[in-house]
């Protein structure tokens, strides 16, 4: 379900790389919602001389699928990453709502899953790990 979604996401998205082999069960709409919200955040968020680039990947094992983007933007700020996920929240130099990491953090939580925020060691900015229960999709 990842991989059409991203070619729906928008003409002005990030470059990415793509690395998805697995797939997981849960709503098509809310798996787009929150990689649209994730790309918007990455081209909203950018500063620099280089381009914006994404690397999305995922990872599989009996109990869990883990969706894994990492950009090469600011990143955020340790100190920043337990409160980003309220509503309204912004950080300083945001033009934002402060509602994307919101939405990513809710359509995560009600797909069953869980969100991690890091520091991304291969491109340097933010590496999210988002990890879904590995469902089978019913007959």
């Amino acid at each position: 379900a990842i991989a059409p979604s991203v070619t729906d996401i928008s003409d002005d998205c990030p470059s990415y790389k793509l690395d998805c082999e697995h797939a997981f069960y849960g709503s098509p709409t809310m798996a787009l919602t929150l990689l649209q919200n994730l790309f918007k955040n990455t081209r909203d968020h950018f500063t620099g001389t280089k381009a914006p680039l994404v690397h999305l990947s995922t990872e599989k094992d009996e109990e869990k699928v883990i969706l894994i983007y990492e950009d090469n933007g600011p990143g955020i700020p340790k100190e920043e990453r337990s409160v980003v996920q309220e509503v309204f929240y912004k950080g300083v130099d945001s033009e934002g709502l402060g509602l994307g990491m919101n939405i990513i953090a809710r359509s995560v939580e009600l797909q069953n899953g869980k969100m991690k925020i890091d520091q991304s060691e291969e491109l340097g900015g933010v590496k999210i790990t988002l990890t879904f229960p590995a469902f089978e999709a019913p007959i």
